[in-house]
Parts: C-alpha cells; sequence; structure tokens
C-alpha cells in the first residue's frame, strides 16, 4: 500500500533532514501552516525495517499534540535544541530523533495515532501495509536509496541522491528538491524556520572533471576538500570488494605515493558490476564523496585499464594501539599489514556481516580482549575515561572483504566447522586494505575502520571451550542463567502472549527452532549441575502445568532419565505468572538435595511497580528460602531481572536518560530498584528469619556501576568481584566484556561461600551457531550448550557442614560412650 496524502490539516511538511556529515546533531523536520495553528491529534512517523529486517516496522514516533505553529507559521522540531551551529533554535526539542539514512525509508504526517514504535505493519513484507494505525495521513514523503532497499510507503518518492538515500530534502512549490548534503556555509541549502532556498544562480551543469592524486583526493584531513566535485584520477586496484556474489566496488592505490605519511595513499571506488581486476593500472573519472566517515568515488563516467597484472604496492606496516583515536585515517583505503599481535574480542556478527571485533595489547603491552570500563572502575572516574579512551584505540574491526549479510558460508568458519573461532583467540597475517564503515546493527549503526583481508588471517585457538563449568569447593551450588527467552508459545507473528495485555510473543518462531532452543538450554542446566537455579528471561505464563518453566523442567529431568528438577511453586493469583511482563524469573531445585521453606514472595511496589507507566520497570523479583538437606542450613535466594540499558522512547529526565557515561539508559531506575531489593530482602520477606541471603541474576549493571555500589553500600558483598576479579564477564557488548549477571552475598553469608564460577559457553562464541533458522545458515548448529544464551551463566558453592547424628553406648562397666556419624 502506497500512501496518499489527503492533508486536511493547518500543517505540512516542508523541509527534512536526516544526517548531516558531522555527529548526526542536525537532524530535524519542518512543517509550515497556519500561524497559531494547535498540531493537537498529530503525529510524526518513521516506517522502515526496524532493528530485525523486516519491512514496515515503526522506528520512530514523535508526539506533536502539545505543539503548535509559531506566530510566523512555520514549526521546527530537532534533535538538538540549536541547529547550524547555534544559529537556529527549534521550536520542539526531541533528543531521541535518530532517523535511519541508509536504506529506503518512509516519513509521515499522521492524524490519531494509536499504534507504538517498533509495531510491525507489514508483517508478510509484501509491501502493503496490513495495519494503518492511525485516522488520516496528512503527508508521507518516502527517501529512497535504491530500487532494492526496503519497501516505501508512500505516492511521493524522493531520491536516490547518487549512491545515498537523500540527507536533505524540501519543498519548492509542491516539488520536493534534494538539498545538499553539506549543511555548512557556504554549502548549506537548509533553513529550518524560515523560507526555503528555492532560488539562487544557476551553475555550470556538467562541469569537466579536475585531474588530481589519490592523496590530494584524500587529504590530510578526516573529510576531503574536494567532496562533490568530479575528479580524474589513477592506481592500482589492490581488492574489490563483492556483494551478491558480484563486484560492489573496488580499493585503488597510488602507484608511487607522495610519500606524506598524513595522506592515505588509496581510496575505495564505488562501482557494482565493476569489470576490473586486481592488479590493473586504471584511471576513472568520478565523483569524490564522503559516505559515514568514509572517503570514496563513486559515479564514475570514464574508466580506462592501462595495464593489467601489475605487482600490487607493499602493505604499509601499522602497529595498535593508535596514539591518538583516529590515527588509522592515514591509510584509509590503503594496502596495510597490522604488525601487532591481536586478539579476537567478540565474533557476535561474524555470521551476519563477517566481522570480528579485535583487539590490540593495552598501552602497557598486555595482550586481550577489551572491557566496558564501568566493569572496572566507577561511571566517569578519571581511570573508567582513561580505559575508554584506550578501549577506542586498541580496537580494529575484521572484515570479509563482502558486503552480503547472512552468507550461506560464514567467513572464517567455513562449512560444517569442527571448531569455532572464540573471543580471546589470537589472530595474526592479517595483511588487507582498510576502510572505515558500520561495525554493528545499531541505528545509526556504528562507525570504525576495518581491515578486509587480501591474504587469509591466522587464528590461533587460545581461548578452548570447556564442557563443564570450572569445579567449586563446597556442599551447595546454587546458579542464575539468563535463558534468553525460553517460550512454549510459539512466535508466530501474532499477539499471542502475555499475562494481562497480549502482545507479540518472543524466542522460538516454529516447533523446529523451539526443539533446537530447547536442547542447547538442557545441555546447558544439566551441565551445571546446580542444586538450586534462578531462571530469568522465561516466558511469563505461570509456575504450574502447561507452563514455560514447568516444560523446561520436564525437559531436564527427561534428558536425566529422572525426577531431577522441580519447579518452586509461587503463588500467582488470579493472573498467572509475576506481574505483566511478558518475561519472568523463577526457581527450579533438585528436591533431593534442597527443600523450600517459608513462602516465595515476590516485590510490586516502587522500582518494581506494575502501574509505572514509562516502560521503565524492573520485572518482579523472586525470593526463596531452601533447608539444605544434609545439613538443615537455611538460606534464601532472590533471582532479579532489572530493567535494561536500551533508550526510553522519549525523554524521561531524572537521571534515566542516557548520560553518556557508559551506564546507559535507566540507570536511576536500576539504582532505585537496587534499593528497594534491599530494603525488602530485610523484611524477611519470606516468613524465613536467617541472615544468609543470596542475590542472583541480570540485574544489567556493570560490577562499579552505580546499582552495584548501591547493594554494596546495603551490604552486599559482590562475590564475582571478590573471587574472580576486575576481569570477569558473563555478556558482551559492542566488543567489550563485563559481567550484567551476578551472585551479591548478605555479610553472613560470604565466609560460607566456596567459590564462583562463570560458565563462558554463550558470551565468547559467535551468534550463527544458536538455535535460529531464519538467519543462521544450515551446518552449525548443534545441540550443546555452546550458545544456548547470550549470557553466561554464574554458579555459586556454599560450604555448609553437614549435621551430625549422635550415639551413647552403655559399655559392660557401666560407663558410656558418645559417638557422631
Amino acid at each position: 500500500m502506497a500512501l496518499a496524502s489527503a492533508n486536511i490539516f493547518a500543517a505540512s511538511i516542508s523541509e527534512l533532514r536526516v544526517d548531516d556529515p558531522g555527529t548526526d546533531d542536525d537532524e530535524y523536520v519542518e512543517l509550515v501552516g497556519s500561524p497559531n495553528e494547535s498540531l493537537a491529534n498529530l503525529t510524526y512517523l518513521v516506517i522502515g525495517d526496524g532493528s530485525g529486517g523486516n519491512n514496515g516496522v515503526i522506528e520512530s514516533v514523535i508526539n506533536l499534540s502539545a505543539q503548535t505553529i509559531p506566530a510566523d507559521g512555520i514549526f521546527v522540531f530537532s534533535k538538538t535544541v540549536t541547529l547550524l551551529g547555534g544559529t537556529v533554535t527549534s521550536d520542539f526539542h526531541v533528543p531521541s530523533i535518530s532517523f535511519e539514512n541508509n536504506d529506503n525509508v518512509t516519513h509521515l504526517l499522521v492524524s490519531g495515532f494509536t499504534g507504538s514504535n517498533g509495531d510491525d505493519l507489514d508483517s508478510n513484507d509484501d509491501g502493503t501495509l496490513d495495519t494503518t494505525p492511525w485516522s488520516t495521513v496528512v503527508e508521507s514523503v518516502g527517501l529512497k536509496i535504491s530500487d532494492s532497499g526496503e519497501q516505501i510507503y508512500s505516492t511521493t518518492v524522493v531520491g536516490p541522491n547518487g549512491s545515498k538515500a537523500p540527507y536533505h530534502i524540501f519543498k519548492c512549490e509542491s516539488d520536493w528538491v534534494i538539498g545538499n548534503e553539506d549543511n555548512t556555509a557556504p554549502n548549506s541549502q537548509d533553513t529550518p524556520g524560515a523560507e526555503n532556498d528555492c532560488g539562487g544562480d544557476p551553475v555550470d551543469p556538467d562541469p569537466d572533471p579536475v585531474s588530481r592524486t589519490i592523496p590530494e583526493i584524500q587529504s590530510a584531513s578526516d573529510a576531503s576538500p574536494l567532496t562533490g566535485t568530479e575528479v580524474t584520477t589513477s592506481g592500482i586496484v589492490t581488492s574489490i570488494m563483492m556483494r551478491n556474489g558480484q563486484p560492489n566496488g573496488y580499493f585503488l592505490q597510488d602507484v608511487t605515493g607522495d610519500g606524506d605519511a598524513s595522506t592515505s595513499d588509496g581510496i575505495y571506488v564505488y562501482e557494482p558490476n565493476a569489470t576490473v581486476s586486481v592488479g590493473d593500472n586504471i584511471t576513472i573519472s568520478a565523483t569524490v564523496a564522503e559516505f559515514y566517515g568514509l572517503t570514496e568515488l563513486t559515479d564514475s563516467t570514464n574508466t580506462t585499464v592501462n595495464s593489467s597484472g601489475n605487482s600490487l604496492p607493499t602493505p604499509a606496516p601499522v602497529a595498535l594501539p593508535e596514539t591518538t583515536d583516529g590515527d588509522l585515517e592515514q591509510y584509509e583505503g590503503m594496502l596495510v599489514e597490522i604488525t601487532t599481535p591481536m586478539t579476537v574480542s567478540q565474533s557476535y556478527f561474524l555470521g551476519r556481516y563477517g566481522q570480528m571485533t579485535l583487539a590490540s595489547p593495552d598501552d602497557a603491552g598486555n595482550a586481550g580482549r577489551l572491557f566496558q570500563p564501568t566493569n572496572m572502575f566507577p561511571a566517569s572516574s578519571p581511570e573508567a575515561l582513561t580505559l575508554a579512551d584506550e578501549n577506542q584505540r586498541r580496537l580494529l574491526i575484521l572484515d570479509d572483504g563482502s558486503d552480503d549479510q547472512n552468507p550461506d558460508t560464514v567467513p572464517y568458519l567455513g562449512k560444517n566447522p569442527v571448531a569455532v573461532i572464540r573471543a580471546g583467540d589470537q589472530v595474526s597475517n592479517l595483511v588487507g586494505v582498510l576502510d572505515y564503515g558500520r561495525i554493528n546493527s545499531n541505528n545509526p549503526a556504528g562507525n570504525d575502520y576495518r581491515l578486509h583481508p587480501t591474504q587469509a588471517p591466522v587464528f590461533t585457538a587460545i581461548n578452548n571451550r570447556t564442557g563443564s563449568p570450572a569445579p567449586l569447593e563446597g556442599t551447595v551450588r546454587i546458579a542464575s542463567f539468563n535463558v534468553l527467552n525460553y517460550f512454549t508459545t510459539i512466535d508466530n507473528g501474532s499477539k499471542s502472549c502475555g499475562p494481562v495485555v497480549q502482545n507479540y510473543c518472543r524466542g522460538a518462531d516454529s516447533s523446529s527452532e523451539f526443539i533446537r532452543q530447547e536442547s542447547k538450554l538442557v545441555a546447558a542446566i544439566n551441565s551445571m549441575n546446580a542444586d538450586v537455579i534462578g531462571l530469568i528471561e522465561i516466558e511469563n505464563n505461570g509456575f504450574g502445568a502447561g507452563s514455560a518453566i514447568q516444560s523446561l523442567v520436564d525437559a531436564l529431568n527427561a534428558d536425566a532419565g529422572s525426577t531431577l528438577y522441580s519447579v518452586l511453586p509461587v503463588n500467582e493469583g488470579a493472573t498467572p505468572g509475576l506481574g505483566d511482563d511478558l518475561i519472568t524469573v523463577g526457581f527450579i531445585y533438585k528436591p533431593a538435595k534442597v527443600t523450600p521453606v517459608g513462602t516465595a514472595a515476590t516485590l510490586n511496589t516502587g522500582a518494581f511497580s506494575q502501574s509505572i507507566s514509562d516502560n521503565g520497570r524492573s520485572r518482579q523479583p523472586l525470593a526463596a528460602s531452601f533447608r539444605d538437606l544434609a545439613s538443615n542450613e537455611v538460606f534464601t535466594a532472590v533471582v532479579n531481572h532489572f530493567k535494561s540499558k536500551g533508550a526510553p522512547n522519549s525523554p524521561v529526565g531524572n537521571g534515566n536518560d542516557d548520560q553518556g557515561d557508559g551506564q546507559g539508559s535507566w540507570n536511576a531506575r536500576r539504582v532505585e530498584a537496587a534499593n528497594d531489593l534491599a530494603d525488602w530482602l530485610a523484611t524477611n520477606p519470606t516468613g524465613v528469619n536467617d541472615p544468609d541471603i543470596l542475590i542472583l541474576g541480570d540485574l544489567n549493571a556493570y560490577a562499579q556501576e552505580d546499582p552495584m555500589l548501591a547493594l554494596a553500600s546495603k551490604g552486599y558483598t559482590d562475590l564475582i568481584k571478590q573471587k574472580l576479579g576486575d576481569t570477569s564477564y558473563s555478556y558482551a557488548f559492542d566488543g567489550m566484556f563485563g559481567s550484567l549477571d551476578h551472585a551479591l552475598a548478605s555479610s553472613s553469608l560470604v565466609s560460607q561461600v566456596g567459590g564462583v564460577t562463570q560458565w563462558h559457553i554463550n558470551a565468547d562464541e559467535p551468534r550463527v551457531i544458536d538455535y535460529d533458522e531464519d538467519f543462521n545458515p544450515a551446518g552449525y548448529f548443534a545441540p550443546n550448550a555452546f550458545r544456548a544464551s547470550d549470557h553466561d551463566p554464574v554458579i555459586v558453592s556454599l560450604n555448609f557442614a553437614a549435621t551430625e547424628t549422635c550415639y551413647v553406648v552403655p559399655t559392660a562397666s557401666g560407663s558410656v560412650v558418645t559417638f557422631c556419624l
């Protein structure tokens, strides 16, 4: 369905910028209309592919109902308070704006909107909206980058602008005009808050290209001074980038270079279906462009092969870490050799983009992976800031020389691999071309320097898998495990999950995916050999027969061949589950080792209140007390899942917006949850008056972040930090590792802890081997414990002395003898 506009309202879209050459500060929308007219009931939407790659997903929702068009008839809302270097002040500040600009998208102004951000309006991706949660489309416009991109849902389409989507468009009378990409003087055509620039002197429509060397095009700056200029240059083709089995572009390097270390001798040429070969000496006429920070040549008008089979330039030696972040710019587009030993720091995107995050040794020369600064130091401390800078200077992305996503053969693993590449492994023989581009799936994407090998890298296994957790001294083993959306209700695209409000299910999309998911979880959990396990991210559909947690226990027991585990009973009330979230926490335990005492309890007030309306509440915790059958010792465990670090849909203030200190969004709410939890535990909520308490679960806070410090101030000891140190980890994000999954002990319990371990079966592994069948190619899944989830399980052992039974026995002489067993 292509949406036509029916503008019976006072406002219409007149100017739009979705990207700028800098830090995306100047993204804005301009509406024009009747002076002092209310925008009540109007909402601005962006429809694209969302975070999951589907068509028709709502990516941005901006409620304009409380706004009014100013007296001059021009209304501007923007990401920042001021625009264009502070020369323009917007009427409505919306810091959450982050318009997609790397694929086809549709911008809409609608009335009567009833949907939500993230809604998939085209569930079968056929280009027709199945759902239109609005009463009227006031105006719509599609921004197009290519015919092969995402669907556009508007009859008005603008673009492409060369090889890109238009970053800036404005209306002249009834026609849309593509403005200059550059929004800085003297090139800017941006006029937010003023009349659009529809005039001007004519320019030469077809100027002759100017002759420039590649170093002159690159210059010593991050961006070329020749952006937008058609040039003629020459060089040797050093590498060809592929997409869908066909050339998508190539790297070109000056034959001799200019001898200036500050200017790169290489450049990327964007030319789909190019017919050149590696070793060709060519002359090309093309336009200089900046593509997300990469200087490139595009829109070539003439390419001449001067000779073929030439020797390639000698790779420039490059040592890491950089002295200053961005030093690699001088090698952008060049053939290089990384002379520093590198460590694999993350392989999450290996299956999707053919990428791995590599880390050089640190400034002191110590090799290893990257760690989250706030896992090791308090947020914003000098030490955390220093580590963040060092991490950035150590990082390099190993790519595969292809723009393909989810290839059938996973780069560097090959078909049906007998071993995988894990974080912590080492890699050498890194020779290839260096570029700058996307390194993750964020929107907007993160960008950094990438190496596309021209020789096969050599991987050395350093961090081998272990078939079971490390042995621990102790008599009772307690664990927590985030099981990554274990749902027995299959996610078929309908809103059929949730204890109160029906919503889209999570987890497996088919019965075959569910079998694969469950087989991995069973292998992992039964190998943990824990007596009590707190589970996180399990479907919130109760704790009795037919529930997800009972289904998992049934599978565990079937695999063990006996009644190994039982589900901890929970008094659920009228509605199954805990609270109204889609996911919940729960306990399973071995009845042969421990027995529940007291009453399982939950907290639904404060930060855990179900009435919080800003989507910032944490899942309700579950506390339970157990008695060790061998020693009769009693302890209380509480499993948690605090609010995630993901950004809110709109600003909420009070320290819950991302402060840029590494702690993410909702930090203040997680601190509130930590304090509420500790205060609640002090009331003995299970009815058992025993001081031995163990806090478990996914707290969505790294070891030195404010929620963890709050729990420490309440008398709880971080056992992972105490026993395993600052470089412990259970989770990887953006190439850095840290502990989100924790075990904290009350003061009385600390001395009874025999040991702690994190079983690294998930965070070190590539995502491509998990249960998913939508994107993961055949030949990489195995029904084992590895990549059963995205979080590593945490296991704590407690040392409880067995209870002695004593006997008094009379002797023949009339005395007695006492002995104990």
